[in-house]
């Protein structure tokens, strides 16, 4: 999905994160599909660990200023990688 399609629709999203969090909207919507919607996105970035990543969750990981990991293994699984 391009990046400007994931951002697209995200204001009221980010209303609803903290200050500043324009990538944690962003990887919320770039999961929302298989999610099953951005609700269910918010919570698994709220409460599903990444083994990959130490176990933190992704906004754990978005908050300790590692959004960029979060979005390499998005981009792994993307491709079929294995979590």
């Amino acid at each position: 999905m391009p990046r400007a399609a994931a951002k697209g629709g995200s204001k009221s999203l980010e209303k609803r994160l903290a200050p500043g969090s324009a990538e944690m909207a962003e990887i919320v919507a770039r999961i929302s599909e298989w999610a099953g919607g951005p609700r269910q996105a918010l919570a698994w970035c709220r409460e599903v660990g990444i083994p990959a990543l130490g176990g933190q969750t992704a906004e754990q990981l978005v908050k300790a200023g590692r959004a960029q990991s979060v979005m390499t293994y998005l981009d792994h699984i993307a491709v079929g990688g294995f979590a």
